[in-house]
């Protein structure tokens, strides 16, 4: 079956993110313009990319099929299109079975899987998942981790969730959705099976239970705080903050109006929509932004910021009617 356009992105992306991850470097992929140059059934067979890798320009060969192919032929292809390239060439492969990572090895073909290893012998790199630490309980989810659970809570999906199934709905890569799984495999309250190429992923506790399982773990959405000033009459952002907390309960709602923002929104709406300002200054159009981990958007209702995300973001507050309107708000929720 051959791989359809997205798919070849997605795994261009997951390999950008990888190479991020494992060696703290980013690199910016391109279309290898001397594609001409080889034998037909080798320009259909592979997509190529290149990029700079540590100051070493390399060539990745992406199979646009899923069929298997034996580590000899792999072996073969890239010894042919070595001939039109000057530097190093890496095999791209979205999986691959122990036998096949052997036979690569011994045969010193270059060779990357996302999120699993990277074998690099001209650069003298070979990582793989055999050198991760252990899992072991986070202590705080990462945004995308955080995510997950918070639509389990909302969608009451509490049945088991297939991880590729899982990142399609969140819209995340397979290897975000796998690290997120490998998070959530060191807490107790949740069960990671692995069947084959297939992760899935299971719930011990449902509804309130998980939650006050889970809290303790889960982090503050908002990443900073700034004050802004609106120059013009449009709206952006989900209602948050105090402002947010008011519309839940009875607390009175602040002088400010509070609003969220991804990270992404900020920075657009910053060139074109918001005027920064170093305190909350008295001027008509001022708002207190919160920039937050993960989209603010996604589990809103009509506007407000989600009540998970709000109580963790508020938890801390240190006026006793912010609690008590907190708690009050968390009783409310349908878990």
């Amino acid at each position: 079956m051959m791989l359809q356009s997205g798919e070849m992105k997605s795994q261009t992306y997951e390999l950008v993110e990888y190479l991020h991850q494992a060696l703290g470097i980013t690199v910016k992929p391109q279309e290898w313009d001397a594609v001409g140059r080889l034998p037909i059934y080798l320009a259909d067979r592979y997509a190529f990319l290149w990029f700079d890798l540590l100051s070493n320009p390399c060539l990745v060969m992406v199979k646009r099929d899923r069929e298997t192919m034996a580590p000899a032929a792999i072996r073969k292809h890239l010894s042919q299109v070595q001939q039109k390239w000057n530097g190093p060439i890496i095999y791209l492969a979205e999986f691959m079975t122990s036998y096949e990572r052997k036979r690569l090895i011994e045969q010193k073909v270059p060779f990357v899987v996302p999120g699993n290893q990277l074998y690099l012998p001209p650069l003298g790199i070979d990582l793989r998942e055999v050198f991760r630490k252990g899992h072991s309980p986070t202590g705080s989810l990462s945004p995308a981790t955080q995510v997950v659970l918070l639509h389990v809570l909302y969608r009451h999906a509490y049945q088991p969730s297939i991880a590729s199934e899982l990142a399609r709905q969140l819209g995340y890569s397979r290897m975000t959705m796998s690290r997120a799984l490998d998070e959530l495999a060191a807490e107790e309250f949740v069960g990671v099976v692995t069947n084959g190429r297939e992760r899935t992923l299971t719930f011990k506790s449902t509804g309130e239970q998980l939650w006050e399982q889970a809290r303790t773990i889960m982090r503050s959405p908002v990443k900073k705080r700034v004050w802004g000033r609106m120059n013009d009459h449009g709206h952006i952002g989900v209602m948050a903050g105090l402002s947010a907390l008011s519309s839940y309960t009875d607390l009175a709602a602040s002088s400010i109006p509070v609003i969220a923002l991804s990270q992404g929104e900020w920075k657009s709406s910053k060139q074109q929509t918001i005027t920064e300002y170093d305190a909350p200054d008295d001027v008509p159009g001022m708002y207190e932004i919160e920039i937050w981990h993960y989209q603010p958007q996604r589990f809103a209702v009509e506007n407000v910021a989600d009540k998970i995300s709000l109580y963790l973001s508020l938890q801390h507050y240190a006026d006793e009617r912010v609690r008590m309107a907190l708690n009050d708000m968390m009783k409310r929720i349908a878990w």
